[in-house]
């Protein structure tokens, strides 16, 4: 099995646990004001659209390291631990 189909299978199962328990808990009793927000939904934003970006065989000035392998198998690791400290 390679480390990037389990990647792409955690992302899925975490969102999935992830919204399924945001529906089932109980509505926030207050709500910060929007500007206040405004940074962390920046931030927000642009790692989500960094999630996107594909870097499968690129070799251009943006890719800093190759991991292998091994590192591949390190980075589900720690995509499963932080993924259960989120929990």
């Amino acid at each position: 099995m390679h480390p990037a189909l389990v990647i792409v299978a955690l992302w899925p199962l975490w969102a999935i646990s992830w919204f399924g328990t945001a529906w089932w808990a109980a509505p926030t009793e207050k709500k910060i004001d929007s500007r206040r927000e405004l940074p962390y939904l920046v931030v927000l934003a642009m790692g989500s659209v960094a999630l996107f970006i594909p870097a499968h065989d690129y070799q251009g000035p943006l890719r800093l390291w190759h991991i292998g392998w091994i590192g591949a198998w390190g980075c589900v690791a720690v995509m499963i631990l932080g993924f259960s400290f989120c929990w």
